[in-house]
């Protein structure tokens, strides 16, 4: 039987230039470098990444955190998140390997913009997976125990009977401590050694 697979997107299918991201966003925002270093730790963020506020209240408190001037729009920011993801096509090759051999679910912690950019900019990714589980439909967040309990009942699956690939050490911890078998992404070769050697044919 062969194993369900769970990627994370960022930085393992979709490489994130975060210092061109932070260049952008302090460009648009008109603020500083410094005063968006801590903002992806945030409770904004945090709530936006979890589901707890829509696009709409977050694009509102945004403008109130950072007390812009400048009216940010939805289609703004959607625009400003396609610049720093660049797809990684040597990942993809596997993950459509994989997808010819067992069931394939995307586990990411993001928010909706995020999507919506990779959907414009890479139209034919998330088609890829069986399903998708993102951390703003799971209401939690990667390393939280919760998201990979959800996952794991959206996809019918057993802990002792997935794979899961994360490019974060803390996440990989978390998905191990309750049975899953993980790797953290190094490369892609990394990545096809660790599918290999659990049952997948590359």
């Amino acid at each position: 039987m062969k194993p369900t697979v769970f990627f994370d997107l960022g930085n393992v299918l979709v490489d994130v230039d975060k210092k061109k991201a932070l260049q952008i966003f302090a460009r648009e925002l008109q603020v500083s470098m410094q005063s968006l270093l801590d903002f992806p730790e945030s409770k904004l963020e945090k709530d936006f990444e979890t589901g707890h506020i829509d696009t709409e209240e977050y694009i509102k408190q945004l403008h109130d955190y950072f007390n812009l001037d400048n009216r940010l729009t939805h289609d703004n920011l959607r625009e400003i998140w396609k610049k720093p993801f660049t797809i990684n096509n040597y990942s993809i090759e596997i993950l459509e390997k994989v997808k010819e051999q067992a069931p394939t679910f995307l586990l990411s912690n993001t928010n909706p913009l995020h999507i919506e950019a990779i959907e414009e900019k890479y139209p034919d990714l998330l088609g890829i997976f069986d399903d998708l589980i993102f951390s703003f439909t799971a209401g939690s967040s990667k390393p939280d125990q919760q998201i990979y309990h959800f996952a794991l009942k959206k996809a019918d699956a057993e802990p002792d009977q997935a794979l899961f690939i994360d490019d974060l050490e803390e996440n990989i911890t978390a998905a191990q401590k309750i049975g899953l078998k993980a790797h953290q992404f190094i490369s892609p070769q990394s990545m096809k050694e660790f599918l290999k050697s659990n049952k997948i044919n590359l």
